[in-house]
């Protein structure tokens, strides 16, 4: 029989106190911050008839996942990402 492999379960790192938390829960265990990806959705305007206004806020949160992703996989810390659209007051 090989090695086996252990595998971590997957996290989330808080930008705001840079702990690493489940990803199972969506607020900080340190220091209950809501995830950025969950403070990125529950901002979505389903009622936002500007052109692209509702794709843009998806594909925000749609990058900070990949980011996320990624870092899990890689084991290296996930990039911050900076919130491009006009609705910054999500992440104040």
């Amino acid at each position: 029989m090989g090695p086996t492999t252990r595998m971590t379960p997957p996290t989330w790192r808080c930008r705001a106190c840079d702990t690493y938390t489940p990803a199972t829960q969506r607020v900080c265990m340190v220091c209950e911050v809501p995830a950025l990806v969950t403070q990125l959705l529950v901002a979505i305007d389903l009622a936002d008839t500007r052109s692209g206004g509702v794709r843009a806020r998806v594909e925000e949160a749609a990058e900070l996942i990949h980011a996320d992703i990624e870092a899990a996989h890689t084991g290296r810390p996930a990039p911050v990402i900076p919130i491009t659209t006009a609705n910054r007051s999500v992440a104040a």
